[in-house]
């Protein structure tokens, strides 16, 4: 049966029905078996096969679906029961409590009439139990405010005492930094007054006392006003620079005289230095060249041979040795006094030959 014939369309629709519903000339049949059937005569017989792109679902009386793919749907019928068996188990369970639910609305009817008698009888109990509520409810909010308002008042309280450590702290570490640095400068006028003191104590100690020749009472004669006005000003202040100059001259000449005794010292302790060398090393020399040479006296050095006046000088230098210690000595020539006589030895052969 095509679906087309499940229904009549009037003829004015047929175009528009036939358009919109291209699967009314879909075929429904009985079941899986007879649309496999009618598959197999239509293909054996080259009838009515699709062989283009367009691909329909077959749907079967018992609600099979055919899928354009060919996938094969069971009917829906099983599902409609399992909802309607699901539908039927609830229902019966609210069948069930039913009883219970009447029964607590009664109970919630009773329990209404009697709060309402209540009400009604012994309004003014009711008003009494609500004010003393209200009242509790009122000093237990005033309790909870007043410990807000005292839980505020001491947080602000911390607050103050912090803000004044944080300013005391800090005014003491300002404190203490100016006293660090009164410190340090009272240190460093100490280590001044200190060095002030040494140079002082030093002056002190360089002055000396001069002896001030004439009459004291002369010189420290206490004059009146005035004789004061009489005094010429600048013929004192000629004479005080008159002792200015004196002092300078005096200072300079004892200077002077200490520089020359230092200077007489110096010579003559350069002298007895020498005095004292010449005589040990002309002791030492003497006695280191008849020590090595005991055959020989000792002659004027005008006297001496070539070979002697070498050794002289070798004795010489021990002798300077001997005075002064020297770890180490340089020596050029010491047999020049051999040369002269070589050299007329050399002169000599030369002209013998």
């Amino acid at each position: 049966i095509g679906l087309g014939k499940l229904g009549v369309v009037d003829d004015k629709y047929d175009v528009s029905i036939s358009t919109a519903c291209p699967a009314l000339n879909d075929i429904v049949v009985d079941s899986v078996e007879v649309g496999q059937t009618c598959v197999k005569h239509l293909g054996k017989n080259n009838l009515g096969i699709a062989f283009g792109k367009i691909r329909r679902r077959v749907v079967t009386l018992n609600g099979e679906l055919i899928d354009k793919y060919g996938t094969m749907s069971g009917s829906l019928r099983s599902t409609v029961e399992r909802v309607l068996s699901s539908l039927e188990s609830q229902l019966q369970e609210k069948k069930d409590e039913l009883p219970k639910l009447e029964f607590e609305s009664l109970n919630y009817q009773k329990l209404y009439f009697t709060n309402k008698f209540l009400i009604e009888t012994s309004p003014s109990k009711i008003e009494e139990e609500i004010k003393i509520l209200q009242d509790k409810i009122l000093e237990i909010w005033g309790d909870k405010l007043r410990a807000q308002k005292s839980k505020q008042i001491v947080k602000e309280n911390l607050e103050e005492l912090n803000n004044d450590r944080k300013y005391y702290k800090r005014n003491s570490t300002e404190s203490q930094f100016k006293i660090q640095k009164q410190i340090e400068d009272s240190e460093r006028n100490l280590i001044e007054n200190k060095q002030k003191e040494i140079h002082w104590q030093k002056s002190l100690n360089d002055l000396t006392l001069h002896e001030i020749g004439g009459d004291y009472e002369q010189e420290f004669q206490i004059y009146t006003d005035d004789e004061l006005d009489a005094m010429n000003k600048d013929t004192l202040q000629g004479e005080i620079d008159i002792l200015k100059e004196y002092n300078i001259r005096e200072k300079e000449y004892n200077l002077r005289n200490e520089c020359k005794d230092n200077y007489d010292n110096l010579r003559k302790q350069r002298l007895d230095e020498f005095i004292h060398g010449f005589n040990f090393i002309s002791q030492n020399l003497k006695e280191i060249y008849q020590r090595y040479a005991a055959e020989k006296s000792w002659k004027n050095m005008s006297n001496l041979s070539g070979g002697e006046k070498t050794f002289s000088s070798l004795a010489l230098v021990f002798a300077l040795h001997h005075f002064k210690p020297t770890p180490i000595y340089v020596m050029d020539k010491i047999d020049a006094t051999l040369d002269f006589p070589d050299h007329l030895i050399g002169v000599y052969k030369t002209d013998d030959q």
